[in-house]
């Protein structure tokens, strides 16, 4: 028997990305300033994604010197500060190699929708099933 459950959660466009992060939380593993920073740099990305069109150069942008300290103010934190996040982040894989996000944790959200539809699938299994594991030969 399938069994859903649909929750609305009223937010803003500063408030998604914070919530995205805190929904998928069990699969990227951050926590607190990585989550607050990373949401800025969501919701900046976002923005720019409205006026620029080819992924490497909003990513160019993105990390540009201007923007890294539009977001810094924004956060409330140092430079440096802000630079160990980002590195915590590269770390953690989410900022990749030449300062691009990974896709996995950007949300495709449409600038044109006024609401995200988030489905997670949780595959149940019994706790009398037992692992099936191959033997060696």
């Amino acid at each position: 028997m399938n069994s859903t459950s649909v929750t609305r959660i009223p937010c803003n466009l500063d408030r998604f990305f914070k919530y995205w992060l805190q929904f998928t939380a069990p699969l990227h593993r951050l926590q607190g300033k990585e989550i607050d920073i990373l949401a800025i740099l969501l919701k900046k990305r976002f923005e720019l994604s409205k006026i620029i069109t080819e992924d490497k150069l909003i990513d160019q942008y993105l990390f540009s010197r201007e923007v890294r300290e539009l977001m810094c103010e924004e956060s409330g934190e140092s430079m440096i500060n802000f630079r160990v996040v980002l590195s915590r982040l590269r770390k953690a894989n989410i900022i990749l190699d030449k300062n691009r996000l990974n896709k996995k944790i950007i949300p495709s959200l449409n600038p044109k929708d006024k609401r995200f539809d988030l489905m997670i699938i949780f595959d149940m299994k019994d706790d009398n099933e037992q692992k099936v594991t191959t033997k060696p030969k």
